[in-house]
């Protein structure tokens, strides 16, 4: 039995699911995965690399209390997070 082929365009849609940040991730998850968020973060006054709170607090729940776009939030932090 001949195993199944994987297009290009298929392991090319497994990798950008691999580097799709959600509101449900821990901020401590968000940069230790994908480093290059960390000026994201900056940019949005959001200073989550040195604060105790990213420990286990989600991307949502940051956005409620700081009050921020939370869309616009993550498309930034993923085109980040896909940048080669």
């Amino acid at each position: 039995m001949e195993k199944p082929r994987i297009t290009l365009r298929q392991a090319q849609g497994d990798t950008e699911r691999s580097r799709s940040i959600t509101k449900e991730m821990p901020i401590r998850e968000i940069i230790e995965k994908y480093p290059k968020t960390i000026p994201v973060f900056n940019d949005y006054d959001l200073h989550c690399a040195g604060c105790p709170m990213a420990q286990e607090e989600t991307l949502e729940e940051a956005v409620q209390l700081h009050q921020i776009d939370l869309k616009k939030l993550l498309e930034d932090l993923n085109k980040a997070a896909n940048e080669k």
